[in-house]
Formats: structure tokens, C-alpha cells, sequence
């Protein structure tokens, strides 16, 4: 279920503000239960779904630079401590 306040301007925003989090700021952020959150926003966000805004929002995130170069490690550093 998708409110119908959130535009495919939020998604991509909430996608973005995500992705830094779980990428760049996992450094900086030593609590990985704020981490683990952040990628249940984006598993959420990005669930298939037949609503369009959530189809646009999974396309935006397998295009998106920064999940290409960096998503995959940084979830693998997260879950299986693994650098």
C-alpha cells in the first residue's frame, strides 16, 4: 500500500538519503541497527509490487551510481562482517 501524498520525487529522495546511509555512512554510523532499518525502508520501498511508484522506485535504485559501485559490499559488511 502506497500513500497517495509520496511522489516518485520522495521515493527517489528516500532511495537516495538510503542508499548514503548504507553505503557512505557506514563509517561514520556505528550502530548497525540503524543500518539494518535502512535496508528494510529500501527493501520496502523496492518489493515487487504492481503499483507504478514502487515499480519506478526498484528501477531507480538498480540504475542508481552508487548502488552499482557500492550497495552489494556494504550490505556484505553489514550482514556477514566481511570487508
Amino acid at each position: 500500500m502506497v500513500s497517495q501524498s509520496l511522489s516518485t520525487r520522495n521515493i527517489d529522495d528516500i532511495l537516495d538519503l538510503n542508499l548514503v546511509i548504507i553505503c557512505v555512512s557506514c563509517h561514520y554510523i556505528q550502530n548497525p541497527r540503524i543500518l539494518a532499518k535502512a535496508v528494510e525502508v529500501m527493501n520496502l520501498l523496492c518489493a515487487p509490487s504492481e503499483h507504478t511508484l514502487l515499480q519506478q522506485a526498484t528501477e531507480y535504485l538498480f540504475n542508481h551510481r552508487l548502488a552499482k559501485d557500492s550497495l552489494v559490499h556494504a550490505l556484505n559488511k553489514l550482514y556477514a562482517g566481511n570487508d
